[in-house]
């Protein structure tokens, strides 16, 4: 328990430090999210957060002569991960592209998982499809932190394993600088490294915990690991093909998006005192009035809007 209590200490204190410095070196060389188009949010702002998260795994795969099982592996795959997206930050890059990288990388993480190829298969599209999702919900201040946070933990609570010891203190250092106003962002590099890190990490540990287990209990796991991200995803995958659109076509709305602003059209299927209620961002607004500190922005959003949604939606 000490030891982890200290790797957790010690790389939430990187987090915490480092990033600065991040923020730093992505505006001096133009690494930045401009505003404008489907974006949010009305200022420049770094997309370097990704870079502190990869940098401290990097180190503890590397300096550490025992960092658990398959980590190093899970150490390339994740750099290979992150610096795909780190250059799509600096220059769009094909989405097939990615794809192919995130495939590719998933498979080697499937290989070396014991269990049947049926499972195998699955393990591809859960880490290629995960890594994928977070990027896509990376829409909000905080929100791939905070559930990369709650995963990390539940990691932990479950194996104990050191290495969800450093996840959690990795991403609960970046978060005070993306939320509730973001000073940096994570970037596509930051966002898809998340989801890699969280699902790859679980392979090694699933074929411990579900000992003897067929593969639908396989499935139900992978699907509430990982949780609001890839349910999000495929929710937005539905609704776009119900529209007659592509499903990769990119929007302004997500099932996460459209509660937090009220804007769901589903809603019109709910009684009409639900329907009445605020929308969280209602909500917080209303407590920040409430406190004398109602702000109405030149671009005609409050307070409770930037806190909840300052960054561009995918």
């Amino acid at each position: 328990m000490v030891e982890r209590t200290v790797f957790f200490l010690v790389f939430l204190v990187w987090s915490l430090t480092v990033t600065p410095l991040s923020i730093y070196l992505s505006r001096q060389y133009r690494i930045i999210d401009e505003p404008g188009g489907r974006k949010k949010h009305s200022m420049v702002t770094p997309r370097g957060a990704g870079v502190v998260i990869w940098a401290g795994y990097l180190l503890y795969a590397v300096l550490f002569p025992d960092p658990g099982n398959g980590v190093r592996i899970i150490a390339t795959g994740a750099t290979a991960i992150f610096l795909f997206g780190y250059m799509d930050d600096m220059h769009p890059l094909p989405a097939l592209w990615k794809l192919a990288v995130h495939l590719t990388v998933a498979l080697v993480i499937a290989w070396g998982v014991p269990a049947p190829p049926a499972v195998k298969a699955a393990v591809v599209l859960w880490v290629a499809g995960t890594t994928s999702a977070y990027n896509l919900v990376d829409g909000i201040n905080g929100l791939s932190l905070t559930i990369f946070s709650l995963t990390a933990l539940m990691g932990l609570i479950l194996s104990g394993g050191q290495w969800w010891a450093v996840a959690l203190g990795l991403s609960l250092g970046v978060l005070p600088w993306n939320y509730p106003v973001a000073k940096t962002f994570l970037g596509d590099g930051g966002s898809t490294l998340l989801g890699f890190l969280c699902v790859s990490q679980f392979t090694r540990e699933l074929p411990f915990l579900l000992e003897g287990k067929g593969i639908v209990i396989w499935l139900a796991s992978m699907l509430l690991i990982g949780g609001v991200p890839v349910i999000d995803t495929l929710f937005s995958f539905a609704r776009r093909v119900i529209k007659g659109s592509s499903p990769f076509r990119p929007d302004a709305v997500t099932s996460i998006i459209f509660y937090l602003t009220g804007d769901c059209p589903f809603l019109e299927c709910l009684p009409s005192w639900s329907r009445s209620m605020p929308s969280p961002s209602g909500w917080l607004s209303f407590f920040w009035g409430g406190m004398g500190h109602e702000k109405v922005f030149p671009d005609g959003t409050n307070q409770g809007d930037r806190l909840l949604c300052d960054r561009h939606q995918t």
